[in-house]
């Protein structure tokens, strides 16, 4: 995990929007499944790969984006990538999961350090604590 902290940001109306983009079906239903059990104020949308992450996120304008690396058509790394180079007019928090390495990750380019990496199996209690410090919700 990433060791940096971004401030801590205010949503409008004190909803946080998440963006999930994870191309497993299955695993993409349980994230969103978990994020409406932890009783916190989100709206949730969800995607399955890193062009419709990329889409969504420039129309939607999420507080929140939690993406899978490893996917296809365009990876998390890619469109980690070009996110950073779009410069959307909020720069939301972002959790990338995986299963890859440490060092996997760092072999394909690493990721910025405001970027937080999870690894799978995803822990949902770090997750739901690390939404609520970040958002103070």
């Amino acid at each position: 995990m990433a060791t940096q902290q971004a401030d801590v940001i205010k949503p409008k109306d004190n909803t946080c929007k998440v963006l999930i983009i994870e191309d497993d079906h299955d695993l993409n239903r349980l994230y969103q499944l978990q994020l409406q059990s932890f009783g916190l104020p989100l709206q949730l949308d969800a995607v399955n790969d890193g062009f419709q992450g990329l889409l969504r996120a420039g129309e939607w304008e999420p507080d929140i984006i939690i993406t899978d690396l490893l996917m296809p058509n365009m990876d998390g790394f890619a469109m980690l990538e070009a996110l950073q180079q779009h410069r959307l007019s909020k720069q939301p928090f972002i959790i990338a999961i995986t299963a890859l390495s440490p060092e996997d990750v760092k072999d394909r380019g690493g990721l910025p350090d405001s970027i937080v990496l999870m690894h799978k199996p995803l822990d949902f209690n770090k997750l739901k604590n690390l939404i609520r410090e970040q958002f103070e919700i």
